[in-house]
């Protein structure tokens, strides 16, 4: 962010709300910790703090977009040579860097709120993904 002249002040706050949200959207260790604390089941948890995280996320997205389209200088558009050069690598990009990992995610945390697998399981579930996704990317 620094190399591409982001605003710092910006650009901690953005990494600091991110880092905030990693305690809400699951899978997060909080939720782990608190469900038997208090009492409540932690696939209950984890489904009642999906759709709060997500606006949550949505609403800092939304805000430090509008920051940057308000004043450009806070965050500036990556100069020409550095943007994609067509839409297929941007797909590409898009299938390679987050669909993957979207698809583990969703895989174990749908498992357990659909009452498929336990939060023990579905974690087995996901390491499995995550041993089929590095062999996938590295080559075997």
């Amino acid at each position: 962010m620094m190399r591409s002249r982001y605003n710092t002040a910006l650009s901690a706050g953005v990494i600091t709300a991110g880092g905030c949200l990693g305690i809400l959207i699951p899978p997060s260790v909080m939720l782990v910790v608190l469900g038997p604390v208090v009492g409540v089941s932690v696939v209950q948890l984890f489904a009642a703090a999906m759709i709060p995280g997500l606006i949550l996320s949505g609403l800092y997205f939304m805000y430090t977009f509008i920051r940057c389209q308000i004043n450009p200088s806070l965050g500036p558009p990556l100069p020409p040579e550095q943007r994609p050069q067509s839409f297929w690598v941007i797909l590409r990009e898009l299938f390679l860097g987050i669909v993957p990992l979207a698809v583990v995610v969703f895989a174990a945390l749908g498992s357990i709120i659909a009452g498929l697998a336990t939060p023990t399981e579905a974690a087995a579930m996901a390491c499995v993904g995550a041993l089929v996704l590095t062999i996938a990317f590295t080559g075997g």
